[in-house]
């Protein structure tokens, strides 16, 4: 009972971190490399060129979002979150009207500034701040977009793609993110009172040794940089996963079609992962989950290295799922609890950036690796140990931190 209040009561809140999420895919890798077959074809690329590509214009939103991320601590909610998803419309519709190669890493840049990283940004900074006693529940709320995202987006645009191209399906993609804004700007007319959440006031909770962190203190302590590359490790490995999509259906002999269709069994484990762990997340410290959930990603990249039928990629995709989810709590619980709420924003964001950055190397150095003749395979096994050296990171965090949490 007490439950279905809370959701009542702040049914509108939650929905719009949701919404923002949701509508992120379509700058999110899983996305965008639905269409890379028909890129590469049209521009004549190499996997090492459209990789380059890609990994130009995610680099320069890494770049802009360090600069920029931290005007979510400033700026009304409502002006931020319309000014982003316009930009968003803009960069999708300037993707079906692509007037040559030249502005390829140009569109991509948009389309990950604003989806992979301000919309994905923003809608965790929100559920964040706006919640503290909850906020397990409430990222895991928020993931829904994700997943929901993830689930229908692939096998709904490869049908689009199919019957009316790939240009025309990223105008459907432009349409929705139009109709998004307009739906936001109407639940967001009214600003969050933040201190009305729960109680209590999310500017006031502090982090480790109880103190407001900023950026400059967090990058001057240990934990940040024995931590953070095992945080990179999911969206690296996760990245180049989905970006190598379309060439391991055609080395494994698979439709994509078929591949595309197995996206809802990914969505809905990482979909009950995400509230399994944000449960969770809401009873333990996140230290205790730390240390163990890239150990699914490791075990799902040996199980698709391996198989050669659908059903390995459906393990695989399981497995991944169940990455995810714990992923998005780990990482939403992790940064307020570790380092406050005050400069959330600020934090976040280069954070963010820093994860961008390593969402344009790993398809970088995975396009490399193919045209040098390293088998996607062997990156497979080369990812499933990066996962289980980011578990063993987590763990040291975990343990040396445990005074400083206190």
């Amino acid at each position: 009972m007490q439950r279905l209040h809370f959701l009542t009561q702040n049914a509108r809140w939650l929905l719009v971190p949701s919404l923002m999420t949701f509508g992120s895919g379509f700058g999110q890798t899983f996305f965008i490399s639905l269409f890379a077959g028909e890129i590469r074809t049209e521009y004549a690329l190499s996997h090492s060129a459209w990789s380059g590509y890609y990994a130009g214009g995610t680099l320069a939103s890494a770049l802009l979002m360090m600069l920029v991320g931290g005007m979510a601590d400033r700026l009304p909610a409502r002006r931020i979150t319309l000014l982003v998803i316009v930009l968003f419309a803009l960069s999708a519709g300037a993707m079906a009207g692509l007037p040559a190669v030249w502005a390829l890493p140009v569109v991509i840049f948009g389309l990950r500034f604003c989806g992979q990283g301000m919309m994905g940004l923003l809608a965790m900074v929100f559920a964040g701040r706006w919640f503290v006693s909850s906020r397990g529940k409430v990222v895991a709320i928020a993931s829904v977009g994700f997943s929901l995202g993830e689930s229908i987006f692939p096998f709904v645009f490869v049908l689009v793609m199919g019957a009316f191209g790939w240009r025309s399906a990223w105008l459907v993609a432009a349409a929705v993110l139009l109709a998004l804004g307009l739906l936001l700007a109407r639940l967001m007319r009214v600003e969050r009172q933040p201190a009305a959440a729960n109680g209590a006031n999310p500017q006031r909770q502090t982090g480790m040794n109880n103190v407001h962190w900023t950026r400059r203190t967090m990058l001057g302590n240990w934990v940040f940089w024995v931590g953070f590359p095992a945080f990179l490790v999911q969206p690296m490995v996760g990245t180049v996963f989905m970006f190598q999509q379309v060439h391991m259906v055609e080395i494994k002999g698979w439709a994509l079609a078929d591949f595309a269709a197995l996206f809802p069994l990914y969505s809905l484990t990482g979909l009950v992962s995400v509230f399994v762990f944000g449960v969770l997340a809401d009873r333990v410290r996140i230290s205790w989950i730390m240390p163990f959930y890239l150990a699914p990603l490791a075990l799902g990249m040996v199980v698709v290295a391996q198989g050669d039928g659908l059903q390995h990629a459906a393990i695989g995709l399981v497995l991944l799922g169940i990455m995810q989810g714990a992923g998005t709590t780990v990482s939403g619980v992790f940064w307020p609890e570790y380092y406050g709420t005050r400069n959330l924003g600020a934090i976040r964001s280069l954070a963010t950036a820093i994860m961008v950055f390593a969402t344009a190397l790993g398809p970088l150095l995975s396009g490399i690796g193919l045209d040098s003749g390293l088998r996607y395979e062997s990156q497979l096994y080369i990812m499933s140990g990066m996962a289980l050296a980011g578990c063993l990171l987590l763990a040291i965090v975990a343990l040396g931190t445990r005074r400083a949490r206190a």
